[in-house]
């Protein structure tokens, strides 16, 4: 009786073979289901999301910059260009300059972007991403952290696809470039200032998730220790046509010529063999190219200025307390050693002249070389020049910032007119490419155009 019971309890707990299968096939079909659903956004992540590291390569312009990468934690100085890979951290110092060239690893190389680190700078490379696929609809994506000093970011035009430049100070105070354009940045501990010159550019204070937008030729300034957002007005290019992107059609002798706008180049009058000045793309970007070749040995020069008319810019007038030269440039070839025999050849020179505050005719030089070999002793100065000219890395992008005139010229010595801006190569055989020949003007003391300490040289 009692071995009954126990068999008919025992039977009354068996599985129903029905349900269980019922159940195993449930489970089965969910399963299946999450791994369709997985796989789906598997293959849709790796075709339409997934990104691959652009190509992000180091010009070093004047001096060396240090380079912290992952597989080498010590600190090495950099004199040549070098690629980097995986999270790198780049610093200058106080006579340093160096150039972030990002490009596009499928398009052949493409740029996409140029980030300058000026004097006494620094930041970290953690990301820089295009889609896996041209397909995508993704964007570029750049990602620095711990920014602190003076920057000027370049994002190229007609990319094809969206781009986000993302600039992120210690502080947590995020930069964000949102279309291709020409911007500057100066972060410190204090604050983050992000000019912008043409484009999209949008200031996050920290810990916020409410940007300000930076008005196009406006400043946007961020407290860091408060948060507090802060509008101001830019600056003014006193210069038409200062990216040399636009050309006048010229008809003469039956043919159309197009001539470079807002500019007049010449070559010297008794030059033989004369130089050569044309426009051309490089990496996206126009740039001019003034070049001397034929196995010259003599003096040549070629020339390009861009005049205010006969009584000039009055600056006073226009109440600017802002005036700083700009230009980016690389010197590609130059045959003489440093500036000449009288120091007055470089390969390239700026120049501009203007009225004093005393009603004088001035001349501001400054120039540029590329090649100095200590044994011709050759002069690095010339006599209209007060300072030194400057030695640049050869065939490396460099820009120059004169500093605000203003705060830097004694009074009586600052310009109260502008009559003309020159720029030229000179020597006997050169190749110099020019980028930009700008000239800010603005109604506000600031640094964010001109770094500290920044060179005054060459007033005649």
């Amino acid at each position: 009786m009692g071995n009954t019971a126990v068999l008919h309890k025992r039977s009354r707990t068996r599985t129903d073979p029905h349900r269980l299968a019922w159940g195993v096939l449930l489970i089965a079909f969910a399963v299946f289901s999450i791994l369709c659903a997985a796989a789906g956004f598997v293959v849709n992540y790796f075709l339409f999301q997934s990104t691959i590291p652009m190509l992000s390569a180091l010009s070093v312009s004047k001096g060396s910059v240090e380079v912290v990468e992952p597989a080498d934690p010590i600190a090495r100085s950099v004199r040549t260009p070098v690629n980097l890979t995986g999270i790198t951290q780049v610093s200058t110092d106080s006579q340093s300059q160096a150039k972030l060239f990002l490009r596009d690893t499928l398009a052949d190389g493409r740029l996409v972007a140029v980030v300058t680190l000026h004097t006494n700078s620094s930041l970290t490379l953690r990301t820089a991403a295009r889609p896996r696929f041209n397909w995508s609809t993704s964007s570029y994506f750049v990602d620095l952290r711990d920014i602190s000093g003076r920057f000027d970011i370049t994002i190229v035009s007609e990319l094809g696809r969206d781009v986000l430049v993302s600039l992120r100070s210690p502080q947590g105070v995020l930069v964000s470039l949102n279309a291709s354009g020409a911007y500057a940045v100066n972060a410190t501990s204090a604050r983050v200032q992000v000019y912008n010159r043409n484009g999209l550019a949008v200031l996050v204070p920290p810990g916020s998730q409410v940007g300000h937008v930076v008005p196009v030729t406006g400043q946007g300034i961020i407290d860091v220790e408060t948060g507090a957002f802060e509008a101001r007005s830019g600056y003014t290019d006193l210069l038409y046509n200062s990216d040399f992107t636009q050309f006048n059609a010229v008809v003469g002798s039956g043919e159309v010529k197009e001539l470079l706008a807002g500019w007049v180049c010449n070559n010297d009058p008794n030059d033989d063999p004369p130089g050569a000045y044309r426009s051309q793309m490089v990496d996206g970007l126009m740039v001019l190219r003034l070049e001397r070749f034929q196995a010259a040995t003599s003096h040549g020069r070629t020339s390009c200025v861009q005049t205010f008319g006969q009584t000039g810019l009055d600056l006073a007038a226009n109440g600017y307390d802002f005036l700083a030269l700009r230009a980016t440039f690389s010197i590609q070839y130059q045959s003489l050693n440093a500036c000449g025999i009288e120091g007055s050849e470089c390969p390239l020179m700026l120049r501009v002249d203007y009225i004093d505050q005393n009603g004088q005719a001035q001349k501001w030089y400054h120039g540029f070389y590329s090649v100095n070999d200590p044994q011709y002793a050759f002069p690095l100065q010339c006599n209209s020049c007060r300072q030194a000219h400057e030695f640049i890395n050869p065939r490396a992008w460099y820009t120059f910032d004169s500093a605000n005139w203003f705060a830097l010229f004694p009074p009586d010595q600052r310009p109260a007119k502008i009559l003309a801006v020159w720029f030229y190569a000179s020597g006997h055989q050169y190749d110099v490419q020019v980028s930009e020949i700008a000239l800010l003007g603005g109604h506000m003391v600031t640094e964010i155009a001109a770094p500290a300490g920044g060179d005054t040289s060459g007033q005649g």
